[in-house]
């Protein structure tokens, strides 16, 4: 997943902790952490999510799951982009 991608979602899994209006604290409680850094990490994007805990995300927070799989499958495609078109320019470079 790339930096811009885990800040897309940083941002997204902020909105809708504070629409539910949780703290980071009630939130990594929830996930089974014991301090908001956790949170905070991910919120700003220094963090990798794992699936796993997007899923939780979803649940806990009310997230679209269509929203997390929007921006996952976006990037994807970007990075599959990206090595096709290396593919191509190395067989016409020849």
């Amino acid at each position: 997943m790339s930096s811009a991608t885990h800040v897309k979602l940083g941002k997204l899994i902020r909105e809708y902790r504070e629409k539910k209006g949780l703290t980071q604290f009630e939130v990594a409680q929830m996930l089974g952490h014991s301090s908001s850094q956790f949170m905070s990490l991910m919120e700003r994007g220094l963090s990798k999510i794992p699936f796993e805990t997007l899923g939780k995300f979803v649940v806990i927070l009310g997230i679209p799951e269509s929203k997390v799989m929007g921006l996952l499958m976006s990037d994807y495609e970007e990075k599959l982009r990206a090595k096709f078109v290396d593919g191509k320019t190395k067989v016409v470079g020849k």
